[in-house]
């Protein structure tokens, strides 16, 4: 075993950014943290964020990410000792499972000798989550665009690198909506006039962020291919997105699978967080506000 303790502190992510549906995400400097000690029997401690939802037995995703590990290169399962520290909440689009998925994967890589590389790890974590963009960007942060290869399961990512140092407004409403529900009302297939429409402006978008050609923004997080569908789930997206914009957004999007909407910002961050929070409040939802950075690190891990 290389190490007898581990701290492990991963970034919450917002993921899709409109256009960029299940390839696009960004990582963000809101933390879950970990720490763990080799043991003789799984356990595990949880504060804050899920400690009154999330299991404590093996089940634990944690705990069955760690497995998926040992298992991928035929060695025992390790037990583990873990204390939680949950910042990230849940089922809201801020990328709580890929967290938990990537703690364990990258606790059982360390505890062992660190055998996979970080792009071995990642598709793993694809694996279990099921689509690359939250974990790819919660693993390397930035900004990351993530897609799998068509002839098996190797993820190719790329950094998309931020012009400036723009600022995330994110509201979060109490509401959940869980991943399964919000993929489960999409359609299967879709016309050629949306795939056009949203091809074009995820173009535009990596084009405006790269270059800082933030006018450009809000048309280029436009999108036909998810969206429109989960306003079912959360009907007032259309009106807490023109909140943020009107007040100076220079784009916003429905974070991952929702309920959380993210709006990026030059300047003005308090001012469009009090008018999301007042559209919310118009449209009978109540929720929080954040002011954050991108984290442009992604998981830290200490070792001693």
């Amino acid at each position: 075993m290389a190490s007898k303790f581990l701290h492990i502190r991963t970034p919450a992510t917002s993921a899709n950014m409109g256009s960029g549906f299940d390839c696009l995400g960004i990582a963000l400097n809101l933390y879950n943290e970990l720490s763990v000690t080799p043991s003789e029997s799984n356990k595990i401690r949880i504060q804050g964020e899920g400690s009154a939802e999330l299991s404590t037995d093996d089940e634990n995703l944690i705990f069955q990410s760690a497995k998926r590990f040992f298992e991928t290169i035929g060695r025992p399962v390790q037990k583990m000792n873990i204390d939680c520290i949950n910042r990230i909440p849940l089922a809201r689009g801020l990328g709580s499972s890929g967290a938990a998925t990537l703690g364990g994967l990258i606790a059982a890589n360390v505890m062992e000798g660190n055998p996979l590389a970080n792009q071995e790890l990642l598709q793993l974590a694809v694996q279990i989550e099921g689509y690359p963009d939250n974990v790819t960007a919660g693993l390397l942060g930035g900004c990351q665009i993530a897609i799998q290869s068509g002839q098996g399961p190797e993820v190719i990512t790329s950094e998309v690198l931020i012009e400036g140092n723009p600022s995330v407004v994110i509201f979060v409403p109490e509401s959940q909506m869980p991943t399964e529900h919000a993929r489960a009302i999409l359609p299967r297939e879709v016309d050629r006039e949306d795939a056009i429409f949203n091809l074009g402006r995820v173009a535009l978008l990596i084009n405006s962020l790269r270059t800082g050609k933030w006018q450009d923004l809000k048309t280029a997080m436009e999108d036909r291919l998810h969206q429109p569908y989960r306003t079912q789930l959360l009907p007032g997206l259309n009106s807490l997105i023109a909140s943020s914009t009107d007040a100076g957004a220079v784009g916003a999007f429905l974070s991952g699978a929702g309920s959380t909407v993210t709006a990026i910002a030059i300047d003005n961050e308090r001012q469009i967080a009090q008018n999301m929070q007042r559209s919310a409040k118009e449209e009978g939802l109540v929720g929080t506000t954040q002011i954050l950075a991108i984290d442009k690190i992604g998981t830290q891990v200490t070792e001693r």
